[in-house]
């Protein structure tokens, strides 16, 4: 190993924020127990955590121009990391993968510091988030829903030129409501990400 220590931003909702919904816990978890913090912990990576509670995918100018501040304000990172779609799932009405997509496309198209990112040479990682598995789903919507993410955000993906992975596939463990990850869920999480990073940086 080089030495070299890479600069991962992590733009997410709750899930890469680390927040933790059980009773009496407070509302994050501590920083060695997010999956963020336990990656940063490790001395290869510096990870700049810019999780938020209940973001959707940017799909309004004043959330395209915050995007936009946070690219230029850590323009010196090497990778950076979206995962969304959780929240605009469970938000909308009817919700479909496609029309989940169609918020996520438009972000690469409206969101010039994405384009500079990626021309700069730095790498960006698209992630499929996991699988909305939950019991008050009665009628399947937003688990079918949920599983057709990965091949929209696949195609997404080769189209602007990203690094993509499926986390559905990675079976993290949740919380009693099975949105937010355990703090197990968490350290698994870790370890795939940590995979899939020596991985794109050939680490």
């Amino acid at each position: 190993m080089s030495g070299k220590v890479y600069k991962i931003l992590c733009f997410g909702d709750s899930n890469t924020y680390g927040f933790d919904p059980r009773m009496g816990a407070p509302e994050q978890l501590p920083y060695e127990k997010r999956w963020t913090g336990i990656l940063d912990a490790m001395p290869c990576y510096q990870v700049i955590n810019r999780g938020q509670n209940g973001r959707e995918i940017p799909h309004t100018q004043s959330a395209f121009s915050s995007l936009e501040y946070t690219l230029e304000r850590h323009a010196d990172a090497d990778v950076l990391v979206i995962m969304l779609g959780t929240n605009d799932l469970a938000l909308m009405w009817r919700p479909t993968a496609g029309r989940v997509g169609i918020r996520m496309r438009d972000l690469f198209e409206k969101v010039p510091g994405l384009s500079a990112f990626r021309t700069g040479g730095k790498k960006t990682l698209l992630l499929s988030p996991p699988l909305l598995n939950m019991a008050d789903d009665t009628d399947g919507v937003l688990l079918e829903a949920s599983a057709g993410l990965a091949a929209v955000y696949r195609s997404i993906a080769e189209k602007y030129g990203l690094y993509f992975a499926d986390t559905a596939g990675w079976r993290i463990h949740m919380t009693y409501d099975e949105v937010h990850f355990s703090p197990a869920g968490h350290a698994a999480f870790a370890m795939e990400m940590d995979r899939l990073l020596r991985k794109i940086l050939e680490i």
